[in-house]
């Protein structure tokens, strides 16, 4: 139940953050507050501590059916993770 748990916040964060920037006009991205860009950077943190994860447990997992779904959440956490960086630059 964890995993669901930070995935869950993550996604909200995430999904909260994306909209926010897709708000701003391009020339405003470099303007972002210092908040905002703390607030970059824990998402970014959480994608790639839960990308990590993941492929931990998918590593760890003898269940086929347990492996391959962790290895598609990592895989979607890595996907969510380069999709913000790329709306960043």
């Amino acid at each position: 139940m964890k995993i669901c748990g930070e995935t869950c916040i993550f996604f909200y964060f995430y999904v909260h953050i994306k909209s926010e920037i897709k708000e701003k006009k391009e020339e405003d991205l470099m303007q972002l507050s210092t908040k905002e860009l703390l607030y970059i950077d824990d998402i970014l943190s959480m994608q790639q501590n839960m990308t990590k994860t993941l492929n931990d447990y998918a590593t760890r997992c003898q269940d086929p059916q347990l492996k391959a779904l962790c290895q598609n959440l990592a895989n979607r956490c890595q996907n969510n993770f380069s999709s913000l960086l790329r709306h960043l630059s």
